[in-house]
């Protein structure tokens, strides 16, 4: 569907931002549940390098949720821009 400039344009994109975000907090959340979770075992000898790991998918997965939220934010700005330009036709 060709909408990409129009209102319903604007609020696929508003749209597709929010579902972002949301998936976004939704990792970092997950990310916490693991550490948390993870916490509760004793591995002994391996117990460093267990939480290292785990420490490392957490930073891996943030770095990612960085940069879907940069887009989610250019989502964002591009909708206001194509209702700013609907609006003065």
């Amino acid at each position: 569907m060709a909408y990409a400039f129009s209102k319903e344009g604007a609020e696929a994109y508003r749209s597709l931002g929010r579902t972002l975000t949301a998936v976004n907090a939704e990792i970092t959340h997950s990310g916490s549940t693991l550490k948390s979770t993870i916490s509760q075992f004793d591995f002994s000898d391996m117990q460093s390098d267990v939480n290292s790991l785990v420490e490392s998918l957490v930073n891996a997965a943030r770095a990612g949720t960085d940069a879907v939220e940069e887009v989610s934010t250019r989502l964002n700005t591009l909708a206001t821009k194509i209702e700013g330009i609907c609006s003065s036709l």
